[in-house]
């Protein structure tokens, strides 16, 4: 496919296909210029690991922001490679530098630094592929400086993803849209 091609990598996540398809067809209709809405969940809390990872890291688990949900594919590596050791040195410096914020920011910020990368590559590479540019509004310098010094409680809820973004959208948006 030809997204393959353009990505120039192996496809890891199966969604890059769709994004490509999708910005195949936006670029039919002319469109140059598209806003993306990645990096909320990394800011603001939206994925269920967040929350899974940071109970982990209340429990006294050893590791567990440098780790994240790893734990089941480590635990697998184990049975081919025993006694493997687990190198991680890009990772394991950007865990000490985050001793200096609270236990649901440092797991926030970890994923901006190791994540979000990837997804802004697959995004811009798919884009580019159909002459079309994804900005990324919710990556402003500005406000992922506000997001990042804001109380991880704000954003790490026991039960909704990106918590104070819907909140703050329950001013433009109904309930169903948002919930």
């Amino acid at each position: 496919h030809r997204a393959i091609w353009f990505y120039d990598e192996p496809l890891i996540q199966s969604n890059t296909l769709g994004l490509y398809l999708l910005c195949e067809k936006i670029a039919g209709y002319g469109i140059k210029v598209l806003l993306s809405g990645e990096g909320a969940d990394e800011l603001f809390g939206g994925y269920d690991r967040y929350r899974e990872t940071l109970l982990a890291v209340r429990s006294g688990k050893q590791g567990a922001v440098l780790l994240g949900r790893n734990d089941v594919a480590f635990s697998r590596v184990e049975r081919f490679w025993p006694g493997r050791p687990r190198l991680f040195p890009f990772r394991e410096t950007l865990v000490s530098r985050l001793q200096k914020f609270e236990e649901g920011n440092q797991i926030l910020i970890y994923d901006q630094g190791t994540y979000l990368p990837h997804l802004l590559q697959r995004q811009d590479r798919m884009g580019m592929a159909h002459g079309i540019e994804v900005r990324v509004p919710y990556l402003d310098v500005l406000l992922v400086e506000l997001a990042n010094g804001l109380s991880p409680n704000l954003k790490i809820h026991e039960r909704e993803p990106k918590y104070i973004l819907k909140k703050l959208a329950e001013r433009f948006l109904p309930q169903s849209v948002l919930y």
